[in-house]
């Protein structure tokens, strides 16, 4: 996703999100969202379907609604914040900013994009892949850079050659995140 080869990310990410768990494929098949309205493919359901079967309040759910337009970004903010765990609420904040800032950068509103990635940043939640992604397109906004690089120098080097041999990088990511949310 963020090399910006959309259509190997879209095949990827649908892969990966044949997790056992329906929160982890809701997360997967965000990410796959976003790809898939970068190249303007049409929805095949599938994060419709994920978010079915999904827990009725389960945050992921709530970012699928947001992505499949049930949601707007103003009643994503509202629910961003209804948690009692500040340590959950800043997450929540981490990922309803990228994902806002995502799609003001797809459709493309620049400025918005910038603050909303910002802020996403300014969360300090560098266990989520979300931060490592927002980092990665908001150095892109702001330099000559692309995405692609910017995660290259974000990433420990090693956990990218381990994705390169064997699993898929969107199949590491998810498990890197789950692996470090755990540890929390």
């Amino acid at each position: 996703f963020a090399r910006g080869d959309d259509v190997s990310a879209i095949a990827t990410l649908a892969e990966a999100a044949r997790s056992p768990s329906a929160d982890e494929n809701i997360y997967a098949l965000l990410i796959r969202q976003l790809a898939m309205r970068r190249i303007r493919v049409s929805d095949d359901g599938l994060l419709a379907a994920a978010a079915e079967i999904a827990a009725d309040k389960s945050w992921p759910k709530t970012l699928a609604k947001f992505l499949l337009g049930k949601i707007d970004e103003e009643g994503l903010e509202a629910l961003a914040t209804q948690t009692e765990k500040p340590s959950e609420r800043s997450v929540r904040m981490c990922e309803m900013h990228f994902y806002v800032g995502m799609v003001r950068l797809i459709s493309g509103d620049k400025s918005t994009a910038r603050l909303r990635l910002r802020s996403a940043v300014a969360t300090n939640e560098s266990a989520l892949v979300e931060y490592t992604l927002t980092q990665a397109f908001l150095a892109a906004l702001e330099t000559a850079q692309s995405p692609a690089a910017a995660v290259r120098k974000l990433v420990d080097p090693q956990l990218l050659r381990r994705g390169e041999n064997g699993d898929s990088e969107a199949q590491w990511l998810i498990a890197e995140t789950y692996r470090r949310q755990s540890e929390r």
